[in-house]
């Protein structure tokens, strides 16, 4: 939704400052004989991640032993680990890892498009089920809690048309044209419903991967709260000191905030598009 900068700590990087925290001597051996084939692994996430075929990653079985050896004679547990107590803890070095991903954001989580500030960081794929990339910075989303909590949870792709748009790497398309629309609900009081509508040229999985972001993350719902409180202000407005506007008046307003440096498919931009787009609403007598 928001497109996020690739995050110039590489996996190496990553794992030579998780490493650098392990003060256990037999475990430190042994993370830094594997982090070679982690490297493989984490250069495997990055090329299916640019193609959208991280689903065909496949996850560790459900209720599998924790002692399970995942890569390079480390157990699940042990790279589950790797992010709490090696990349999250505050006095580890990896923790640098930690803090420039989520400054990275500004303050803005990239699944919701901004409307919610980063708690934390998620795993795009879920650690429990590909403890693997646990450390990877790739993987690694700053999230609201909204959409960490309620919106992606452990839940990960397993076709095409279940992945949820990655930050970091997915297609151009989805971050630079436009497939978020709205419409007017009622007019007084006036209400405006989100929906999704893509571009005609673009193939059937990458709509079904936009309509499965747009309803996994509760978009809809939660851009119409955003609006409420934005048309109440404008309709007041609209009411008082643009009252004596003409609607070709109006509606030149409320074009103007369609040229906006925000995003293509910002909430804002979207209500104020549909808004000067709409003949009613325009010569409508508050």
């Amino acid at each position: 939704m928001l497109k996020l900068n690739m995050p110039t700590l590489t996996p190496r990087k990553a794992f030579d400052l998780c490493k650098d925290g392990i003060g256990i001597s037999e475990l430190k051996k042994r993370f830094n004989e594997g982090i070679g084939n982690l490297c493989l692994l984490a250069d495997e996430y990055q090329s299916k991640a640019i193609e959208g075929e991280l689903f065909k990653i496949p996850p560790l079985p459900k209720n599998i032993d924790h002692d399970f050896v995942v890569a390079g004679n480390l157990t699940k547990s042990e790279l589950t680990n790797l992010y709490e107590y090696y990349l999250r803890e505050k006095e580890k070095p990896g923790r640098i890892i930690y803090d420039t991903l989520m400054v990275s954001a500004k303050e803005k989580c990239p699944f919701c498009g901004g409307i919610g500030r980063p708690k934390n960081l998620d795993h795009f794929i879920p650690k429990a089920f590909f403890p693997q990339f646990s450390i990877i910075p790739l993987n690694l989303i700053p999230s609201c809690r909204d959409c960490n909590m309620d919106g992606k949870g452990q839940a990960f792709a397993s076709v095409a048309s279940e992945q949820i748009i990655h930050p970091y790497l997915d297609k151009s398309i989805f971050f630079t044209q436009k497939w978020v629309y709205a419409k007017i609900e009622t007019y007084d009081p006036c209400s405006i419903e989100y929906f999704v509508y893509p571009p005609d040229n673009w193939i059937p999985v990458d709509k079904e991967r936009v309509t499965t972001h747009f309803h996994n993350f509760e978009l809809s719902k939660r851009y119409s709260i955003q609006a409420a409180e934005e048309l109440s202000i404008l309709i007041d407005q609209r009411k008082g000191i643009m009252k004596k506007f003409s609607p070709d008046e109006f509606r030149e307003y409320l074009s103007s905030f369609t040229n906006s440096p925000i995003f293509i498919n910002h909430w804002k931009k979207v209500m104020y598009h549909c808004l000067a787009n709409d003949e009613e609403f325009c010569n409508y007598v508050f």
